[in-house]
C-alpha cells in the first residue's frame, strides 16, 4: 500500500517493482510463484517530475499444492480418496474435505459413502500454520453398484448344474464373469455346468459383475460334486426258514438306502432282513442308494428263489413283445404263436403297487394298457402264472 506524502490536492504518479516487473497503480494485487526473500521497490513520482523511491524485502512462505483423486465411486461401497497435495515448506498442513452432500471431513485420506447415484462438487481445502492456503475441486460422478449373488445347489457327477443368478441393482449394461473351480468360466447371465469328477470333490464358484460405469463386486460359493454310489450287494439265506433273507449292500454308509422285492414289500434300512410272502418262488430284488448329495446310483438288482433246491428261473416270456418302451401313453403287448392269460400289475421303483390290470388273455392280437395317467418314471411290470413270474422295466416319459 502507498504510505507517501505530499500536499493536499497534488497528483502522484506511482509504481512498482517486483521480481523486476514495474507495475502501475496505488494499489496492486501480486501472486508470487516462489517462496523466499522478494524486493520490492515503490516509486512515487510528483507532477513536476520530482521522485523518491522505498525498497523492501517481502519474505513469502511455503504455500501448499491441493491435488486428490479417488478409487471406484459407486453407491454401495465408500469410495477412498488420496490426498496428494504438496507442501515442501517446514510448517506442518491440514485440511478439510467438502464431499458435495453436506458431509465433511478432517481426515488427510478420508474414506466416504455417497448414498445416492448422481454428481457431486468434492472440495478439498489446504491450509498451513502461517496461514496459506490453497483449494481444488473435482467433479465426481457416483455410479449404480450392482451387488453379486448367486445360487446352486450340490450336485452329482456328470450332471448339469444351474446356477440361478440373484444379482441386484443391475441398472444399466453388466458383464458376468463366472469361473467354476475347475478352470471354466462363463459370460452368461445364469449358465449351465456339468462337473466331471472321480471321488467327492468341492468347488469354489465366483460370480463378479461389472456395470458399464466400472462399478463391480464379487460373490463367491462353494458346491460339493459327488459320485455315483455303488449299489451292488449280497444275500444270505436263512437255514431255518427258507423265505428269509439278509441283504448285505457293498458300501454301507450312504445316505439312503431303498430296497425293493418285487411286490413283496420295501425297506429303508442298511441291511435289512426280509422274509418273502411265498415259498419256492422266484424274486427280484434291487437296491437304490442315495449320497449325502443326491447322487443316485442306476438300480441294482438280482434274482433269488424262496426254495432250497430250484434254480432261478427265466425272468422274460419267451415270445412276448412290449412296444415302445420308453413310452408316453400306451403300452402295447403281443405273444408270439401262442395264447396265454397273465395276471398283471404295474409296480413303481419304490416296489410299491401302482395299479393291478387283473388277468389278460395275450396272443397274437396286440392287446394296449393305458398308462397316461401315469408321471413319468421308472416302472416295474408283473406277468404273473401259477408257477412262474416275468418282469420287464419300463420307462414312461
Amino acid at each position: 500500500s502507498n504510505a507517501s506524502e505530499m500536499k493536499a490536492n497534488e497528483p502522484v504518479g506511482v509504481s512498482w517493482i517486483i521480481n523486476g516487473q514495474k507495475l502501475n497503480g496505488q494499489r496492486i494485487s501480486y501472486t508470487f510463484d516462489s517462496p523466499g526473500d522478494h524486493p520490492i521497490t515503490f516509486i512515487a513520482q510528483s507532477q513536476f517530475g520530482c521522485a523518491d523511491s522505498l525498497f523492501k524485502t517481502v519474505e513469502m512462505d511455503e504455500s501448499p499444492l491441493v491435488a486428490f483423486n479417488w478409487d471406484k465411486s459407486c453407491d454401495q461401497s465408500p469410495t477412498q480418496f488420496s490426498n496428494i497435495s504438496l507442501n515442501s515448506g517446514p510448517d506442518s498442513i491440514y485440511f478439510v474435505w467438502d464431499f458435495g452432500d453436506g458431509a465433511t471431513s478432517k481426515e488427510k485420506n478420508p474414506m466416504h459413502q455417497f448414498s445416492e447415484v448422481g454428481e457431486y462438487m468434492v472440495t478439498l481445502v489446504a491450509v498451513s500454520t502461517n496461514g496459506c492456503t490453497d483449494r481444488g475441486t473435482n467433479t465426481l460422478f457416483i455410479g449404480s453398484e450392482p451387488i453379486a449373488e448367486f445360487d446352486m445347489a450340490s450336485s452329482c457327477s456328470g450332471e448339469e448344474v444351474q446356477f440361478v443368478n440373484k444379482t441386484r441393482n443391475t441398472f444399466g449394461s453388466i458383464d458376468f464373469i463366472w469361473k467354476f473351480g475347475d478352470g471354466s468360466s462363463s459370460g452368461l447371465y445364469a449358465p449351465r455346468h456339468t462337473y466331471n469328477v472321480n471321488q467327492t470333490t468341492i468347488f469354489n464358484v465366483s460370480l463378479e459383475v461389472i456395470s458399464s460405469n466400472g462399478c463391480s463386486s464379487e460373490f463367491n460359493k462353494s458346491i460339493q460334486i459327488g459320485v455315483e454310489p455303488n449299489c451292488s450287494f449280497t444275500y444270505v439265506q436263512s437255514k431255518e426258514d427258507r423265505q428269509v433273507f439278509q441283504f448285505i449292500p457293498d458300501v454301507d454308509n450312504y445316505a439312503k438306502y431303498t430296497w425293493l422285492f418285487q411286490g413283496d414289500g420295501v425297506s429303508f434300512e442298511t441291511s435289512p432282513e426280509h422274509r418273502f410272502t411265498y415259498a419256492d418262488w422266484d424274486y427280484n430284488v434291487s437296491l437304490i442308494a442315495e449320497t449325502e448329495e443326491g447322487c443316485i446310483c442306476n438300480e441294482s438288482s438280482v434274482e433269488l428263489t424262496t426254495s432250497w433246491t430250484a434254480s432261478l428261473s427265466d425272468r422274460t416270456i419267451v415270445g412276448l413283445n412290449l412296444y415302445p418302451n420308453p413310452l408316453v401313453d400306451f403300452l402295447y403287448l403281443e405273444l408270439e404263436n401262442a395264447q396265454e392269460e397273465f395276471f398283471i400289475v404295474l409296480y413303481n421303483s419304490l416296489g410299491e403297487k401302482v395299479e393291478e390290470f387283473g388277468l389278460i388273455k395275450l396272443g397274437t392280437e396286440v392287446r394296449s394298457i393305458d398308462l397316461s395317467a401315469l408321471t413319468s418314471g421308472v416302472y416295474i411290470l408283473e406277468l404273473r402264472q401259477e408257477n412262474k413270474v416275468a418282469i420287464y422295466q419300463i420307462i414312461i416319459q
